[in-house]
């Protein structure tokens, strides 16, 4: 995938609300990231349009790929932690997350006030972010129903 064909931005709040719609279409593609009812739900409200615009009322940016004006993507940040990250399954292995990874990675980098970027993974994406070069700080965790395996990123 050529970086041509796809657009970043940082979503306002109509554009939130779309990846809301965007994401529940996704919803059954990502099962294995919740345990059960309590973290289903957990799950489901992390996408929720009211979440996701509260998140941002916090200081949290969100930044989307799109091609051809479909969204394939998004990243949700916040200082230099990663809170959620998520590619189509029909883009995956395409080059489109290593894309937005390294944009998010170099804009949290570029202030110089953080060392590292955080981010607790799901398990379907700890390969992802070995391959990216971050490293566990943590054994696979349980948080409200929800799976993940703390992670770091140093710079420099």
């Amino acid at each position: 995938m050529s970086n041509a064909q796809i657009k970043f931005f940082i979503a306002d709040t109509d554009e939130i609300k779309n990846l809301a719609v965007w994401l529940k279409s996704h919803f059954p593609t990502m099962e294995k990231t919740y345990i059960g009812e309590k973290g289903f739900k957990t799950y489901i409200d992390n996408f929720k349009e009211k979440n996701l615009l509260d998140r941002r009322k916090k200081g949290f940016e969100i930044c989307c790929a799109k091609i051809e004006g479909e969204i394939v993507g998004f990243c949700e940040y916040n200082s230099n932690q990663i809170h959620l990250f998520f590619v189509a399954p029909k883009y995956q292995n395409q080059g489109i997350g290593s894309m937005m990874l390294e944009q998010q990675v170099k804009s949290l980098n570029q202030n110089g006030v953080y060392n590292k970027v955080i981010i607790e993974s799901p398990p379907q994406a700890y390969d992802f972010f070995k391959k990216k070069h971050f490293i566990p700080t943590a054994p696979e965790l349980e948080r409200d129903g929800m799976i993940f395996k703390p992670m770091e990123l140093h710079f420099g």
